[in-house]
């Protein structure tokens, strides 16, 4: 009896002691719960799921898992990572999550060196995917199912209105303990063009559908076209055809006779706007979910059509979902509507329709932030996949996004932009027109945009001492961010971790009085992803306890070559984490050492944190020095980038072999590097010199900020590419613009040699634009 009540006291004492860890895990996906402890031998691992009856979930000793006791409802759901236990590593993978696994969760670690309880409270998200909206006589009934928790439904009216809303809502749950939810709405008759909206909401995530119904006079304008399409029409033309004759018409019949010339205007505004040929050569066609009804009538399905008209008309994202209906095999005659005018809000407005819709009725769909289906990878708070085409000119600045169809935004669905460079060259600039997400190709970070925006960032130090008085430490750059628009919804900042979901991983959010930590909302493989209100320096930290688990490294080469008479070059080894921006660290590097040549080869390899690395050659004679003999990755490095090891070379050298080994030997990277041609141009074809600066004339004009281009007026004017007085022409140019054309244009006339020493120069200088600009 007394052992008994020590042992619930130790347990007390260890709950209260520790907070608890909340885990948000998605339902029948894949989970992960963290727990670290100090590595030591002869380990013990359990987890319990504290229920009614505390139910084993998953124990290892003896070097290996041992399932006789675990409970049925976990067999075959659970693993830890083997490979990581050496590394004081206990984290838990749990699969196909039901709401079952919702609770609070133990993991018991005992060694040798010790015992240690963990407590991790689970709690299962199934959001709200679609919401159903539909006439029934008089009344408007709006569900939904597969929800969990348990949803809430509110119904509202725009224009607001004093009519009392009459409605009923019943709530059930399935086997699966997931939540269906069902509202029926009584009608008014002196309600016309009110808009119903139904709005389905959990903690994390809520969706709303929209319902009108159209006065008499708006019903009295009508259309019957004739569309002839050779045979059975939906077999003949591709869905996104009709859909685009659709839109078209409705925009230019809609309004009234005094709005037409404007609605023409509109139309063709919308018209260029849609991808259709980008589409067709993605070989991304639209789903022909259609079904014929009893009377023979072909109608379209629910989620046929999802086109963004993006900026094309009000500078809002809106996607359309048409019903098309009463198309009867060559003649399709179509319904003039009105578009209604949503408010403003801080959501993504969607347009989707259901199969059979009654005369002159819309139905509309939008999803607030969290939504996502389940099963697949899908980034919350949008519905639409924007496209995979990247910018290709540094004058391209504004990416767009194409048409797209709902619930199918992939994780990896984004578009690549290069961005601005301010003026001072240590801060970028992106604008985009459009929501969606948008990827810098610089720094990784990824944009989640409700709408238009206007984005300027940059790095800047971390204040290590304010880290280490909440015990942190940090794991990526640290990024001051702004937004006038405040349009970003989410934020994607790219990390470095092997194992990211282990628990130690949050996002600082870093301001003028002082520092917040955010519990990130979703962890991928490469980015860490939070919702923000406001904005200023947001960066990936970890707990400093915190187990050192291998990490995407790189290992990056500057070479300085001799300077006559003296022929002793110097190759700088450095060692940095993945999520490092290149460009800054070259940038950084600049302003340190002047100048010294980016090598480039394959740099990726894993890394373990404070593990001692050797840097080894071949040739390895006594013309060739490395220092030190041995170094320490130090994977907080995002501030200082100073070299790891140094390879002096008292020989003139065109190839050598580096080896990168770790304490066992091992070796972790091995690269042959050619130094004879380090920072040279490579060939990118038959076309001289200056032709290919002709080619390139306009990017460069548009793209060089304006210190790059008074550091190549610099070298230009030591290499005696340009003359004194050039040089002084040039200063006297004061628009950037101008005196990018001038400095172009006066090396490309003097021939192919100063057009080669000039892109050499500039590829030192710029090397993400030079390689943009295909002179690498």
């Amino acid at each position: 009896m007394k052992v008994s009540v020590f042992l619930l006291m130790f347990l007390w004492i260890l709950t209260v002691s520790r907070g608890d860890t909340d885990v948000s895990c998605g339902f029948m996906e894949r989970c992960i719960l963290p727990c670290s402890f100090q590595v030591g031998s002869d380990v013990i691992i359990t987890w319990t799921h504290f229920k009614t009856i505390n139910l084993l979930v998953h124990s290892y000793y003896d070097n290996q898992d041992q399932f006789g006791y675990q409970d049925q409802s976990y067999r075959n759901r659970t693993s830890l990572f083997k490979d990581q236990l050496s590394r004081g590593t206990a984290s838990l993978q749990l699969t196909g999550v039901k709401v079952q696994d919702e609770g609070r969760y133990q993991c018991f670690i005992k060694a040798i060196n010790g015992e240690k309880a963990s407590f991790i409270n689970v709690k299962i998200d199934a959001p709200v995917q679609d919401v159903n909206i539909q006439q029934v006589e008089n009344r408007i009934t709006c569900s939904s199912e597969g929800i969990y928790p348990q949803p809430e439904l509110t119904w509202s009216t725009t224009p607001p209105s004093n009519i009392n809303l009459l409605y009923s809502t019943t709530v059930q749950q399935n086997e699966q303990q997931l939540y269906s939810i069902s509202s029926s709405l009584i009608l008014s008759p002196n309600d016309t063009d009110l808009l119903y909206s139904c709005t389905i909401s959990t903690p994390t995530n809520r969706r709303r559908a929209a319902w009108r119904k159209l006065s008499d006079e708006d019903s009295s304008h009508r259309l019957a076209s004739s569309v002839s399409v050779g045979g059975i029409m939906i077999t003949v033309v591709g869905p996104i055809l009709v859909a685009a004759a659709a839109v078209g018409l409705c925009l230019y019949l809609t309004t009234k006779k005094g709005q037409q010339e404007n609605n023409t205007r509109r139309f063709q505004k919308y018209l260029s706007c849609l991808p259709l040929g980008s589409r067709q050569a993605e070989n991304r066609s639209l789903p022909s979910r259609m079904k014929s009804s009893a009377s023979g009538l072909v109608v379209w399905n629910e989620y046929d059509y999802d086109l963004n008209l993006g900026d094309c008309l009000s500078g809002e994202s809106r996607s359309i979902h048409l019903s098309l209906s009463d198309c009867q095999h060559e003649l399709l005659s179509m319904q003039t509507v009105d578009l209604v005018e949503m408010e403003k809000s801080n959501e993504t407005v969607n347009y989707p329709v259901t199969s059979i819709l009654p005369t002159h009725q819309l139905h509309f769909s939008s999803s607030g932030p969290g939504g996502s289906p389940r099963g697949s990878s899908i980034v919350p708070g949008s519905v639409s996949m924007p496209s995979l085409s990247h910018i290709t000119s540094a004058g391209n600045n504004k990416p767009t996004r194409a048409a797209s169809l709902p619930d199918m935004k992939l994780q990896s669905s984004f578009e690549e932009f290069t961005p601005d460079l301010s003026e001072d060259d240590e801060g970028y600039r992106f604008q985009c027109s459009c929501p969606g997400l948008y990827q810098c190709s610089v720094t990784g970070l990824v944009f989640d945009m409700e709408g238009e925006g206007d984005v300027a960032y940059r790095t800047v130090p971390w204040n290590r001492r304010l880290l280490v008085q909440h015990h942190k430490r940090p794991a990526g750059p640290l990024f001051d961010i702004k937004c006038q628009q405040q349009s970003v919804h989410q934020l994607h900042l790219p990390h470095c971790q092997i194992l990211p979901t282990a628990g130690f991983l949050a996002v600082a959010h870093v301001k003028d009085d002082g520092v917040e930590f955010i519990t990130p909302h979703k962890i991928t493989e490469t980015h860490l992803v939070i919702n923000i209100m406001g904005f200023s320096g947001f960066g990936i930290v970890k707990d400093e306890d915190s187990p050192p688990d291998p990490v995407r490294a790189l290992v990056l080469l500057f070479y300085r070559p001799p300077d006559d008479p003296d022929v002793t070059s110097v190759l700088n080894v450095l060692m940095l984490p993945k999520n490092v921006s290149l460009r800054d660290v070259q940038r950084t590097r600049r302003k340190l050492v002047g100048d010294e040549r980016y090598i480039e080869t394959s740099p990726h390899c894993k890394l373990l944190p404070d593990q001692v690395y050797t840097l080894s050659t071949a040739p390895e004679d006594d013309s060739v020095l490395v220092q030190p003999t041995e170094a320490e990755f130090e994977e907080d490095s995002y501030d200082n980038y100073f070299p790891m090891f140094q390879v002096f070379m008292e020989t003139k050298m065109k190839h050598m072999k580096l080896f990168l080994r770790d304490s066992s030997s091992q070796s972790v990277w091995e690269r042959q590097v050619c130094l004879s041609s380090a920072g040279q141009i490579k060939s990118s074809g038959s076309n001289p010199p200056n032709q290919k600066l002709l080619d390139v004339r306009s990017c460069f004009i548009d793209g060089t900020s304006g210190p790059v281009l008074n550091s190549l007026l610099d070298k230009l004017l030591e290499k005696k590419v340009l003359t004194d007085s050039e040089r002084e022409s040039a200063d006297e140019v004061k628009n950037r613009r101008d005196k990018a054309r001038f400095v172009i244009d006066t090396v490309r006339k003097k021939g192919d040699a100063a057009s080669s020493e000039m892109m050499e120069f500039f590829c030192e200088l710029d090397p993400f634009l030079c390689e943009h600009l295909d002179l690498m």
